[in-house]
């Protein structure tokens, strides 16, 4: 079935729906009042009557066999989750596949969480993840905050017993493009690095031998908010407990193998200071011909 939860839209979404529902009786439409996206996956989610669930944001896009694929590969082994690859686009530009030969894996939850924090496989969100039913209704989606997907994605994994890793699938994530300065500073975003954190603490005592990775997911979600708000007046205080954050594992970071040496060097030259960091900022940001 195909659920589409037209979630408040101010334009003719709703009635588009509608008329996907009169062509096919498998789409199924809820129509609500406005609530966000947490409200709208699990306003579908309670009504969805099948054994697995597929997010997908009104957004991105599916390869055409997405779903065929996974359900041969369920129907001989019923995974608790499989997870197709994503492809990241920026908005407006056609989607480059990697030539990268990528290869299907089966991975324990700690596996797969480790690939989560070292962004290898695949990613913190939701999407391009088929899980069973009872395992998202578990852990429904926090209304009304920013990043419910990384704050939901190790409950998710941790709940399975074997994590199938499906390149062949492909979920095409659409993304915007925004300059860093320009970028207005939501403070809800500040939620981010509480998440980063919650997911560090589970890891340390669920899954030791992964604290690593989950100490460098940490260390790039701090930086993914000390990279707007560096620029802002006013922020010195915030930017100041943000690299605190990042400097109490330097030496934890620079040991680890599996952390490029992007990474590596801009947590050295924040180590200088805010001023050096913002300075190698600007400069990456023109080399790799973005705006700033």
């Amino acid at each position: 079935e195909l659920i589409l939860v037209n979630d408040g839209s101010s334009d003719s979404s709703g009635i588009l729906c509608d008329r996907y529902k009169e062509k096919d009786c498998r789409v199924c439409v809820i129509h609500k009042t406005n609530g966000g996206l947490s409200s709208a996956r699990n306003a579908g989610l309670w009504r969805a009557r099948g054994d697995y669930v597929l997010y997908v944001d009104a957004d991105d896009y599916i390869s055409l066999d997405f779903l065929e694929r996974v359900a041969e590969k369920l129907t001989a082994k019923p995974f608790d989750m499989v997870v197709g690859d994503t492809v990241f686009f920026v908005d407006g530009r056609k989607p480059k596949i990697s030539n990268v030969q990528k290869k299907e894996q089966i991975l324990t939850p700690e596996e797969a969480l480790e690939s989560v924090y070292y962004q290898e496989f695949f990613d913190t969100n939701a999407c391009a993840k088929v899980m069973k039913k009872e395992i998202a209704r578990m852990h429904p989606f926090v209304d009304g905050i920013l990043y419910e997907d990384f704050k939901n994605i190790y409950k998710f994994i941790a709940a399975c017993e074997q994590v199938l890793y499906f390149p062949e699938s492909r979920y095409y994530y659409r993304q915007r493009a925004n300059s860093i300065m320009n970028s207005a500073f939501d403070e809800r975003k500040w939620v981010l690095i509480d998440i980063a954190e919650e997911n560090l603490d589970f890891v340390t005592e669920r899954y030791p031998d992964i604290t690593d990775a989950a100490i460098r997911r940490y260390v790039y979600s701090n930086f993914r908010i000390l990279r707007i708000v560096v620029w802002i007046s006013g922020m010195q205080k915030q930017s100041e407990e943000l690299r605190g954050n990042i400097l109490k594992y330097k030496k934890n970071l620079l040991a680890n193998k599996r952390v490029g040496i992007q990474e590596k060097l801009s947590v050295c030259i924040l180590s200088l200071g805010l001023k050096p960091y913002k300075f190698f900022l600007y400069v990456y940001c023109r080399l790799k011909g973005q705006s700033v």
